[in-house]
């Protein structure tokens, strides 16, 4: 059953493809973890995913290699895979020739109010013990400038759906929070704003383009008429 309800899935979305905008080319991750889900588990699943432009560049689903005891812990361990992801990748966006070198410190999305608080405490006790490196290397990665931790909503919170299984409406939702979003709807707007401006160039003649200022970008005022196969754009009252 889980199967068939796998291979259903990839061939709902063999169309689907990860999107980029060039504005907020700001690097942000999402961080989340699982409680133990069945009986014969003892150990919970952490996930992060990281964007830029809207779309996800690093993604990760992994089993955490110690037991952690509550829900606070789990998360702050997710938590620091998160970290020393942010890490490696604004190093990353450094050695970019023609990126920013002040790539701004990265903004890690969390659901656990308990485990942000824990990231900037300095206390310890015996029960903490086996997350003492991790909770000195997301407070180094806090002093340091490289991250920084805000809360979020887990509805909101796009690395859901890599710790556990969510419903349709879940599942559509992160998927466009990290960009994925069908082709085809893509390139038949495309096809069509660029069918209207080939047509509107043909009926222009040889009018200049200095002689007519012409804003022929995705903010046009399209009228398709079906009915006479022809396309009208209305700029200032000259109809094409």
């Amino acid at each position: 059953m889980a199967m068939k309800r796998v291979l259903g899935y990839l061939k709902y979305t063999q169309d689907y493809a990860l999107h980029y905008n060039k504005y907020h080319a700001v690097l942000e991750g999402y961080s989340d973890a699982n409680w133990i889900t069945g009986s014969n588990k003892v150990k919970c699943t952490s996930g992060y995913v990281f964007t830029i432009g809207g779309g996800a560049i690093s993604w990760k689903s992994s089993k955490q290699t110690c037991i952690a005891r509550s829900t606070m812990k789990f998360e702050f361990i997710a938590l620091d895979k998160a970290g020393e992801e942010a890490e490696w990748l604004q190093n990353f966006l450094e050695d970019i020739p023609y990126w920013p070198k002040l790539v701004a410190l990265v903004c890690i999305h969390c659901d656990n109010q308990a485990a942000i608080g824990r990231s900037w405490s300095m206390m310890y006790n015996g029960k903490s013990r086996h997350i003492r490196r991790r909770h000195n290397t997301v407070r180094k990665l806090l002093s340091t400038g490289i991250i920084t931790i805000d809360y979020v909503m887990s509805k909101d919170n796009v690395s859901d759906p890599l710790t556990k299984g969510l419903s349709r409406e879940g599942e559509e939702r992160t998927s466009k929070g990290m960009g994925l979003r069908p082709r085809t709807s893509q390139r038949s707007v495309r096809q069509e704003e660029g069918g209207a401006s080939r047509r509107c160039r043909r009926s222009l003649g040889s009018t200049s383009a200095s002689d007519l200022d012409l804003d022929l970008d995705l903010d046009l005022d399209l009228d398709l008429d079906l009915a006479n196969d022809r396309s009208m754009i209305s700029i200032e009252g000259i109809q094409c």
